[in-house]
């Protein structure tokens, strides 16, 4: 936590719990991509991107400004490395910012929990969103109940034959309204969920997609069902993870590890840091970037409150070889000790 006792300021300067899910949207945002631009690798296309972001929503510029304004004031700013132990050569707030995008970059993300480059602009289409530390739940047009965790984004995509959403960042729980006649699917990073009358819960992250179950059954398949992907078919209390490496065997969900959340816990089983940093950044004001390949890789167990996201940055620099850098009452690097 800052050593003062004033709450997290957000980059206007106003309370960062004060700011509403649209605008702390707009700030992640713009945060995400001034990493990329700073990174020296955006090409023409991501820069078109870039524009097409901006003109979406009047808040994208005024947040990128601010951000970029803030940045430049820190050249002022002692460097914090003499509170650092031990202490990195060259440990700068320039290097870290390269750092934070190299990695993002290896990744295939930017520093907003689990969203690609590409998603920023995806998420502007989103039907429901949800912002930092939000929980949200919405009914569709066919009575499905869907249960939205923090930060995540939902396309709504229905027609005559079929219910399909379209799941474009963070974690959703459904409950299924049954309809014979119109399938229910749950699109998400190259994967396709079919509900087979059921409550199932999907969480996309940055090197894969979950999908947990606790009634009934689903249908899991790499790209669109009947499209001859892979199918695997998930009973309740089984659970299963695809991405670039293809789609996984089902294992036990009795960790809850995925349906926690909605009881206001973060449950995490041997994950790496990655992804407990990506959990933490929908509900902790501000971002936490994870510095280094070997770094992310590390795996973490525990049980922490939602309502107290500071507990497991603490945890974490407590209990692992890594060493914290505030570079702003926002933005927080973890690199290695």
């Amino acid at each position: 936590m800052p050593k003062n006792s004033d709450p997290p300021k957000s980059v206007s300067g106003q309370p960062a719990g004060d700011r509403s899910p649209r605008e702390a949207a707009a700030r992640d945002e713009a945060l995400a991509w001034f990493v990329r631009l700073s990174s020296g690798d955006a090409g023409p296309a991501e820069q078109e991107a870039f524009g097409r972001w901006l003109r979406v929503n009047p808040m994208n510029p005024r947040e990128y400004d601010r951000l970029e304004t803030l940045w430049v004031d820190l050249d002022a700013v002692p460097d914090p490395r003499p509170a650092l132990s031990p202490p990195r050569r060259g440990l700068t707030r320039r290097h870290l910012l390269a750092g934070a995008a190299g990695a993002a970059a290896c990744a295939g993300v930017a520093v907003v929990s689990g969203v690609t480059v590409g998603d920023l602009e995806a998420m502007a289409v989103a039907d429901f969103r949800t912002g930092t530390g939000e929980r949200r739940t919405i009914t569709a047009p066919d009575g499905t109940v869907i249960d939205m965790d923090a930060e995540t984004a939902v396309a709504v995509e229905y027609g005559p034959a079929v219910r399909r959403l379209r799941l474009l960042s963070g974690r959703a729980s459904f409950r299924v309204r049954h309809d014979p006649s119109r399938p229910f699917d749950v699109a998400c990073a190259g994967g396709t969920v079919r509900a087979l009358g059921t409550t199932f819960t999907v969480h996309r992250r940055a090197a894969d997609t979950s999908v947990a179950v606790e009634e009934s059954a689903v249908e899991v398949c790499l790209g669109a069902p009947g499209a001859g992907g892979d199918t695997v078919r998930l009973s309740a209390g089984e659970r299963i993870a695809y991405g670039r490496h293809g789609l996984g065997r089902p294992t036990s969900a009795a960790d809850d590890a995925e349906t926690a959340w909605r009881r206001g816990k973060l449950v995490f089983r041997d994950r790496p840091l990655a992804d407990v940093v990506a959990d933490l950044n929908r509900y902790r004001p501000g971002r936490v970037v994870v510095w280094g390949d070997a770094l992310a890789a590390l795996r973490i167990d525990g049980v922490f409150n939602i309502d107290d996201p500071d507990a497991v940055l603490n945890a974490i620099v407590r209990t692992l070889p890594v060493r914290e850098a505030r570079i702003t009452p926002f933005l927080v690097v973890l690199a290695g000790a």
